[in-house]
């Protein structure tokens, strides 16, 4: 869990000028703004430790994304954005065949 915090936290100082001030919305509004200006669509989420829920929204090829920080009242927060998302396949477990 520990690990999650520090990522975000350490996204809120590589994410650049361009989110010195935090960008907040309803979640619905600040996704809409994201498909519609970028093509991005969520891409996965997870829920962490104080019920928020933290996204990762991406164009289909991975050419930009961003990363959305929603409170358990609704309210969203664009905590990073960049390009060329990679995805990593896990390795598989156990001796291979």
């Amino acid at each position: 869990m520990r690990l999650i915090q520090a990522a975000v936290a350490a996204a809120f100082y590589v994410s650049g000028p361009a989110l010195a001030q935090p960008q907040c919305a309803p979640r619905d509004a600040l996704l809409e703004q994201l498909d519609s200006a970028y093509g991005e669509v969520p891409a996965g989420s997870g829920v962490i430790h104080d019920g928020a829920l933290l996204e990762i929204v991406m164009t289909p090829d991975g050419a930009t994304w961003s990363m959305v920080l929603t409170s358990p009242g609704g309210i969203s927060c664009l905590v990073a954005t960049s390009e060329g998302w990679r995805t990593v396949e896990p390795e598989p477990e156990g001796p291979e065949a």
